[in-house]
């Protein structure tokens, strides 16, 4: 599957802006030439909170309409499926009944799905949602049982972990594969590991999980430059970096990188600048160890945060998604 995004939520329906619709006509050509089978969807929402969600999941009529607007958007546009992207349900709002209408929506949109699919004699329409790793979020956002039953997969972002905050200023991993040791229970559940776990103890059978994984860095600013293990003292901490930049700054002299072979994953520092990256070695881990746990497969966010344009010294553009790749080709 490949999802574009993010489409809008306005008065219930749908809406499809000049770019987006750029990008869904240049995706289609590019599937047509190369005559593949993926399938092509578009993703509602994104990472800015309710983006229109709370009051359209609110009531009956409301949610049938974004489930008509669904359908005539996808078919307008010869799409696939629909993702639906609330970041996050009842989470840091006072709108605590969120959790359930959003079921009623999910329940709404597969419904009309199916129906359509019945009377127009066509394959159903794909439901997937992105949900959040993290157990404070999962136990205010989602009943995982009804998201089993509504959805064809789950999207889980399995990144973001680690956010420098004031009352939280230290560095740490973005996309950890396994836990580190931690006194404080919590920390021990900020791992790839961990959330896909939970997730399927919690009832969504691990076929419908696809498993995240980032191709972006983050880079903070640590408090002292002698200070550099995962946990050291951080200021502040700056916007993400392309793959691409993150190769930029391990080319730059004067860098040391390094791999914590307790979390799986790679970091690098240089003065007082820490960052925190996907490699295409720790790709390949997580790659591997989502297939042999037997999960459905592997998300990535984002196609364009990968390589484009080989700054990162390897024979080919995405090297990630070509690492990530030749683990589902074996």
């Amino acid at each position: 599957h490949l999802i574009i995004g993010f489409v809008s939520i306005e008065s219930n329906s749908i809406q499809v802006n000049a770019i987006n619709d750029h990008f869904i006509q240049h995706c289609k050509s590019v599937i047509n030439l190369h005559k593949s089978d993926t399938q092509l969807m578009i993703s509602i929402g994104g990472g800015n909170n309710d983006n229109g969600f709370h009051s359209t999941a609110l009531t009956p009529g409301n949610r049938k309409q974004l489930a008509n607007s669904a359908i005539n958007t996808l078919l307008k546009y010869g799409l696939d499926g629909l993702d639906i992207d609330w970041e996050f349900p009842g989470w840091a709002t006072v709108h605590y009944n969120d959790k359930n209408t959003f079921n009623l929506l999910l329940k709404e949109v597969k419904q009309t799905f199916r129906e359509y699919s019945v009377r127009s004699h066509t394959k159903e329409l794909v439901l997937s949602v992105a949900v959040a790793a993290q157990y404070t979020i999962i136990k205010r956002s989602y009943s995982a049982p009804q998201l089993n039953e509504y959805v064809d997969f789950i999207n889980l972002m399995a990144y973001d972990y680690y956010l420098f905050h004031r009352y939280w200023p230290f560095v740490g991993h973005n996309s950890p594969l396994s836990s580190r040791s931690s006194r404080i229970p919590l920390f021990t559940t900020f791992s790839t590991q961990w959330s896909a776990n939970n997730w399927h103890q919690l009832g969504v059978h691990k076929s419908k999980i696809m498993v995240g994984i980032p191709t972006y860095g983050r880079s903070f600013r640590l408090a002292f430059g002698s200070f550099t293990s995962p946990g050291s003292l951080a200021t502040s901490s700056s916007q993400d970096m392309s793959y691409s930049q993150v190769c930029q700054f391990l080319d730059t002299k004067g860098t040391t990188v390094a791999f914590d072979e307790e979390s799986g994953v790679p970091y690098a520092f240089r003065d007082n600048t820490w960052i925190t990256y996907e490699s295409t070695e720790s790709a390949l881990k997580k790659s591997t160890w989502i297939r042999d746990n037997g999960f459905g497969g592997v998300m990535t966010f984002s196609l364009n945060a990968d390589d484009l344009t080989g700054q990162c010294h390897h024979n080919h553009s995405f090297p990630i998604h070509h690492s990530i790749n030749s683990v589902a080709k074996q």
